[in-house]
């Protein structure tokens, strides 16, 4: 008969073989998922509001432990928050089958029920039909038209703006150029071409007299005392307005 100590010891062997080989299921918990150095950054950047960073840190904690159902239950709650029902559902059910008896199993499986309902609101469930297909095609071909009507109507648009700035620009009234209020235009006679010299108008100044007013335009005497009939050249007045013939 084999001794207490004898099977004592063999059980003992059997343990630490086990042991060092690695075939001992492990016995790491909530605490211990949570103590992970990534999880614990994860913690911190969702307190911070950070949550791009929070996912990233509980995405690392998953590489580092497949099995961290705390992980899994964080990045559903952040994936909830961020619309990604699809990812929700996904880590939220890991967290299920990973701690199926967790105090917060019934939470988690409302929220994926409630995420289902809201994932389900983003697909289309009425197939296409035929009919529906040649009604997409019609209003397709139809809009296709009305683009290019609308562009051809632009273009003409801006045809006839180009149009009506040219033809406002040649109706413009010429505005005259200011003459020299001395400068006196000879009328002219229907059907005249000839372009004829200008007779001038000079105003008498104190101390003048013709032959200054003559030297000054550079005409001769006899011509400007032709064109000033019955002026008397000794009862010049100061501000009197002769005529000057052109050069």
């Amino acid at each position: 008969m084999v001794s207490f100590t004898v099977l004592f010891r063999a059980a003992f062997v059997i343990l630490i073989a086990g042991t060092l080989c690695g075939c001992m299921p492990s016995s790491r918990g909530p605490l211990d998922e949570q103590n992970e150095l990534h999880f614990r950054k994860g913690k911190a950047l969702v307190t911070a509001l950070d949550y791009p960073g929070a996912i990233e840190a509980f995405e690392r904690a998953l590489e580092a432990n497949p099995k961290n159902a705390s992980a899994h239950f964080e990045l559903g709650l952040l994936y909830e928050r961020e619309a990604d029902y699809s990812a929700a559902i996904y880590h939220f059910e890991r967290f299920l089958k990973l701690r199926p008896e967790s105090d917060y199993s019934d939470i988690v499986r409302e929220k994926i029920s409630a995420d289902k309902m809201e994932l389900s609101k983003t697909t289309v469930l009425t197939p296409v039909t035929a009919n529906m297909q040649r009604e997409f095609e019609k209003l397709a071909e139809e809009n296709k038209q009305l683009r290019a009507a609308l562009e051809q109507s632009q273009a003409e648009s801006s045809q006839w703006r180009v149009h009506y700035a040219n033809q406002t620009r040649q109706s413009a009234p010429t505005i005259p150029v200011p003459q020299n209020k001395n400068v006196i235009t000879p009328p002219t006679s229907p059907g005249t071409t000839t372009t004829r010299p200008l007779m001038r108008t000079h105003t008498i100044k104190s101390g003048e007299t013709l032959t200054a007013v003559a030297s000054r335009y550079g005409v001769k005497l006899e011509a400007l005392n032709s064109v000033n009939p019955g002026l008397d050249p000794r009862k010049l007045r100061v501000g009197q307005v002769i005529n000057v013939p052109p050069n």
